[in-house]
Formats: structure tokens, sequence, C-alpha cells
């Protein structure tokens, strides 16, 4: 038994099922698309946010003289900044054309 065409609901072998059916098609690998992106979007601004967290941090202290309350705070703070800055390099590298 056929199933009904979407356009003329006449059987399913129609030439108007089959535009249909490809419009189909490109519409759902649109949306595939569509929630690829979405998703590289996410992770960028996940790595986007904590490598700009480093930066205010980084910040507020060279504006204190650089100075923080210990030299193993300090240490402990660079490699933060550091990694978050790498984070936000690979990634942004990885969505080069």
């Amino acid at each position: 038994m056929s199933a009904p065409c979407f356009g003329c609901g006449g059987v399913t072998h129609c030439s108007c099922s089959s535009v249909v059916g490809t419009a189909l098609v490109a519409v759902r690998a649109r949306d595939a698309e569509i929630e690829r992106l979405r998703a590289r979007v996410a992770e960028l601004e996940k790595v986007l946010l904590g490598a700009t967290k480093g930066l205010v941090a980084a910040i507020s202290l060279l504006r204190r003289g650089g100075k923080a309350p210990s030299a193993k705070m300090f240490r402990m703070m660079l490699n933060d900044y550091e990694r978050a800055a790498q984070a936000a390099r690979e990634k942004l590298l990885e969505a080069q054309p």
C-alpha cells in the first residue's frame, strides 16, 4: 500500500512527492547543520569566557602593581591565565577554514 504524497495526496511515486521529499531532505540537512553550528558556538563561548575571565583577573592583578598575596598564588594565577588563553587560542585555530 502506497502512502499519499505530501503535496498532491497522490501515490508516493508521483513527481510532486519527489519534489517534496527532496525538499524535506534538504531541510533536515540544514537543521542538522544549524544544530552543529549552535554546538560549536556554545563551545567557543565557553572557552572565550574562560579566557576573558583570565584577562580580567590579570588586569586586576596588574593594576595592583602585579602583587599577589604570595609567590605561590601568583604562579597559580599565571598558570590559570595561560591555560585559559591557550584553550581559547586552540579553539579559535580549529575554527579557521
